[in-house]
Formats: structure tokens, C-alpha cells, sequence
């Protein structure tokens, strides 16, 4: 089976089909290939497919609506492009079709989505220890303020 039909057959249904940024999953694809493939195997198999285009094809909602052009389209419309080349020194790093790659997006999402959460986490917990010290600042506020009025009543006796 090649790559881009076994991306067509992912289901969207299954969670193990696809990465949390709704890409198709790499080991589900390379299962049904029979092969190890990469990320960017699968991107250039099927560009722009995710988890939402999926469903809607399940669906049917997107029969009528514009079809991803094949590889062999993609290839020839990119070659007659020309891609800018980074002028700075030492870089030679082409710029244009790679500021879009929807892989490298998403695992920068990815990766962002895991780094806060864990400072949300710790940011959370210090607000709940904030909290809590100023509830039980409150409180011996109020005992000290009791303390102190049955003192003064003890002592205008």
C-alpha cells in the first residue's frame, strides 16, 4: 500500500490514527505500509491532510469541495516556483515552503502545549499556596483580634 492511501484510510475516530495537533500518526501510517515512514514522507504523500479533513471526507461534507492536488502536481508546481534563498552569511537555508510546513507547526505547537503545562501546573499550585496562606492569614487575624478584645475585657475588670 502506498503512503497516501494509507493516510486516506486512517480512521478519525481512533485516537491512536493521529498526533494531539490532529496529524496523521506516523506509526499508524508506517503500520499500514508495512515500512518505516517519516513525517515528512507523510506530508509530501498527502500535504494539508489532518484529523478535520478526515471526518469531513467521512462525512461527506467535502466530496464537492477542492481535492489536494496529487504529489506529482505539487512537485512539478513547486519546482516552477522559485524559492527565496536566505541572504545572511553561513545560513543557505531556503525560506518560503518551509515557513508553511503544517509538520514543523505543529510540532512547535506540540511542544509549546507541553512546556506550559507544566508552568501552568507550578503556576497553579503556588496560586492555590497563595491562597491558602492568605485564608489562614485571615483567620489569625481574626483569632488574634478576639484574643486581643478578651484581653481588653479582662482588663477593665
Amino acid at each position: 500500500m502506498d503512503i497516501r492511501k494509507a493516510i486516506e484510510n486512517l480512521d478519525p475516530a481512533n485516537d491512536e490514527h493521529w498526533t494531539n495537533a490532529g496529524l496523521p500518526a506516523v506509526n499508524a501510517v508506517s503500520d499500514a505500509v508495512g515500512e518505516n515512514v517519516s513525517r515528512q514522507q507523510i506530508a509530501e504523500a498527502y500535504p494539508g491532510y489532518d484529523r478535520a479533513k478526515a471526518e469531513d471526507e467521512r462525512d461527506g461534507s467535502d466530496q464537492e469541495g477542492p481535492q489536494p492536488p496529487s504529489p506529482d502536481e505539487d512537485n512539478a508546481a513547486v519546482d516552477n516556483e522559485t524559492q527565496p534563498v536566505s541572504e545572511e552569511p553561513g545560513e543557505g537555508l531556503k525560506v518560503g515552503k518551509h515557513d508553511e510546513d503544517p509538520d514543523a507547526i505543529a510540532m512547535i505547537e506540540d511542544a509549546l502545549r507541553v512546556a506550559q503545562g507544566e508552568r501552568y501546573m507550578r503556576n497553579y499550585e503556588l496560586q492555590a499556596f497563595v491562597r491558602q496562606w492568605s485564608v489562614q492569614q485571615t483567620l489569625i487575624r481574626e483569632s488574634q483580634r478576639r484574643i486581643d478584645a478578651r484581653n481588653a475585657e479582662r482588663g477593665k475588670r
